[in-house]
């Protein structure tokens, strides 16, 4: 793997997370360089990879939910196949953020990304639950569709 990988790893892990908005665009660029590997590179093959991965696992359940959601969305950038199954740890946080979701503007886009990177992960069980447990919500509602969709 490139060292950009090692880099950005190295980078993030000494970023304060009071910098939001570099922290979410250091978050990318290394989901930007995990997708693009992410298709050959199985879990196990690299710990560079997997360090990143965990890395990223971790940042979901960030403090800041603008990281948590840039994290989440780069986690479903890289949920293929074989890389479904570990990236499922970041679930039950996803949920929670998706949970505490309000009704305006914002939070739809956020449900949005959220909702699409959950479907990435872990299919339509994940969405179809999700409109069930939050049915007078139709930003959710909508945000399940479009993942779908």
């Amino acid at each position: 793997l490139p060292e950009v990988l090692k880099e950005l790893t190295k980078t993030i892990r000494l970023m304060d997370e009071r910098l939001s908005k570099e922290l979410q665009h250091a978050l990318q660029a290394l989901g930007g360089v995990l997708k693009f590997y992410s298709a050959t590179v199985p879990p196990s093959l690299c710990p560079d990879m997997d360090a990143a991965v965990e890395l990223m696992l971790n940042a979901v359940r960030s403090s800041d939910p603008d990281v948590a959601k840039a994290a989440s969305v780069c986690l479903g950038h890289i949920a293929t196949p074989q890389w479904r199954l570990p990236l499922q740890s970041a679930l039950p946080t996803m949920r929670c953020l998706w949970m505490a979701a309000g009704e305006s503007k914002e939070s739809c886009g956020n449900l949005r990304d959220l909702m699409w990177a959950a479907g990435c992960i872990n299919g339509l069980p994940v969405l179809t639950e999700a409109m069930r447990e939050r049915i007078q919500c139709a930003d959710l509602q909508h945000a399940c569709l479009r993942a779908i969709v």
